[in-house]
């Protein structure tokens, strides 16, 4: 997973939510395609529901053999996540022919926690958000 963690889709995602994140809240919500050498980002103005059609577009017609998108959300209890951050942002790494892996980036205005795959509640969840719009 560590290898994937330093793919340069999943690190220019993180660079970009990083540099919102310090500001408050990651809007619009960025995300990246890599086509061979080629890296793309996207910025996504839209709410969740708009977002995953956006996304379906996307990964059933494009070039990218990688894509990252992510949504931001806050934290409860029983997440999984540092309890002194009050926002996550999940990020959602589709890496060709129906792989995926999910990861959480963690903040709270001013402080980003570290990038690290995504706690169980939080792959569960959008495991099934990805699924429920039919997303592959």
């Amino acid at each position: 997973m560590d290898e994937l963690k330093n793919s340069p889709v999943i690190k220019a995602l993180e660079h970009m939510v990083t540099l919102s994140a310090f500001e408050g809240n990651v809007y619009p919500q960025p995300a990246v395609g890599q086509d061979g050498d080629q890296i793309d980002v996207i910025a996504f103005a839209l709410n969740a529901p708009e977002i995953f059609v956006k996304v379906r577009e996307i990964i059933t017609s494009s070039k990218y053999g990688e894509f990252a998108f992510g949504l931001d959300r806050l934290t409860g209890p029983n997440q999984g996540t540092d309890p002194k951050y009050t926002d996550v942002y999940t990020i959602f790494h589709h890496l060709g022919d129906g792989m995926w892996t999910y990861w959480m980036l963690p903040y709270t205005k001013g402080d980003v926690g570290e990038l690290m795959p995504a706690s169980s509640f939080w792959s569960d969840q959008m495991e099934e958000e990805r699924l429920s719009k039919q997303i592959i």
